[in-house]
């Protein structure tokens, strides 16, 4: 059993469609199973020192977070800044983390693994995702924000799951294949440039073995 923290900034139309989107097809059914404990932040939680408070007090195995991000700075609610490269991020040591967000895994993703992450997943460059224009159903069931925002939501299954890297990058690129060829060329774009600027231990972003314990139990 792994011990997981999922980090939602939820404030705006971007990070809402990110936020809808993980509820529906990655946190929501993990209520289905007794595979994992869950922890949650999101919305006006999602700020410092909130955020390093609940980390520091669980030995959290995997951290998945989606927010506004730079090449060096992870942004929660609000805009506020989370993580830094530049900061002492020690205490995200032993732990792979995730980061559905723009940039950030050019800078902070190589210092969270320089200061001991196990292992980093995120973009170098701007994660692109469309959507209509003043979607009024469900965020969710918006099937021109899912060509990526699905893409995204698969790596977490997938480290949820327990697999390793190649494993996880192959459900990506299996993803990728498959919704291609199915997409007018004005929406391929998008997922094409995420998948490009995809970073994770199979090009050196911590290691390819890291999984989340099956048999762990929280502290």
């Amino acid at each position: 059993m792994a011990n997981i923290l999922f980090l939602d900034a939820n404030w705006e139309v971007i990070t809402r469609y990110c936020f809808a989107f993980r509820m529906a097809f990655v946190i929501a059914p993990l209520d289905n199973e007794a595979s994992h404990v869950v922890r949650h932040i999101t919305g006006p939680q999602m700020v410092q020192p909130e955020v390093d408070v609940i980390v520091r007090e669980h030995k959290f195995d995997y951290i998945s977070g989606s927010g506004h991000g730079h090449y060096s700075i992870f942004r929660g609610y609000n805009d506020k800044e989370i993580w830094s490269a530049a900061s002492d991020l020690s205490h995200l040591s032993d732990k792979i983390i995730h980061l559905l967000s723009c940039n950030t895994g050019a800078s902070l993703g190589r210092s969270m693994v320089a200061q001991g992450c196990r292992a980093f997943w995120g973009y170098t460059e701007t994660f692109l995702f469309l959507h209509k224009d003043n979607f009024s159903g469900n965020l969710e069931d918006d099937e021109i924000a899912a060509d990526a925002l699905r893409m995204d939501c698969l790596i977490d299954s997938e480290i949820l799951s327990g697999n390793p890297a190649a494993v996880v990058y192959k459900s990506v690129e299996d993803y990728v294949r498959s919704v291609l060829p199915k997409l007018p060329s004005y929406r391929r774009s998008a997922v094409i440039s995420n998948y490009r600027h995809l970073v994770c231990p199979m090009t050196v972003w911590g290691d390819q073995a890291a999984t989340i314990p099956r048999n762990h139990v929280p502290q």
